[in-house]
């Protein structure tokens, strides 16, 4: 056996969870979490909502994460 560690590839992955710090009545975000995608690390933002074509779903929102401290200009 090898002890050689194989490297997990977080690629196109990501993680949603429950908002901790949502209030209620709010526009916060039900949902909040990130995902790597393409290489490109995002902040996930979700609604939940009922639809009458789906019933209950979840509209996302995508945004690059950006290095602390860095603006756009």
């Amino acid at each position: 056996m090898s002890d050689e560690k194989k490297k997990y590839d977080n690629n196109n992955t990501g993680l949603v969870y429950k908002n901790p710090n949502k209030e209620p009545g709010s526009k916060q975000p039900d949902r909040k979490g990130f995902a790597t995608i393409a290489g490109v690390r995002y902040w996930i933002s979700g609604w939940v909502k009922d639809t009458e074509k789906y019933g209950a779903a979840i509209s996302l929102k995508f945004e690059e994460q950006k290095p602390k401290g860095s603006e756009d200009v």
